[in-house]
């Protein structure tokens, strides 16, 4: 049995469609994130919603780190309006 050859232009193609393939996720993967914006006006960025236990908030940080805040310093009405309206 002979091996399969490819030509050129279907390596081409290939090719083409593993970039594009890949431009898409790179494209999406903000989208996934999640926006967490603070009463001071500035904004965390996490891989999931925040969970709050005993008035702190822990939240996933898009690098995998874990860390937590006092839940009052979220501004849960805009973080909520912003994550649903995928802003």
């Amino acid at each position: 049995m002979s091996p399969r050859s490819t030509s050129p232009r279907s390596t081409s193609r290939r090719t083409a469609l593993v970039a594009a393939v890949l431009a898409a996720v790179i494209a999406a993967w903000p989208a996934a994130a999640y926006v967490i914006y603070l009463r001071d006006g500035s904004k965390i960025i996490a891989q999931e919603k925040y969970v709050v236990r005993d008035g702190r908030a822990y939240v996933t940080l898009q690098n995998g780190t874990r860390t937590f805040l006092d839940a009052g310093e979220i501004d849960v009405a805009r973080t909520e309006r912003a994550n649903r309206d995928n802003l």
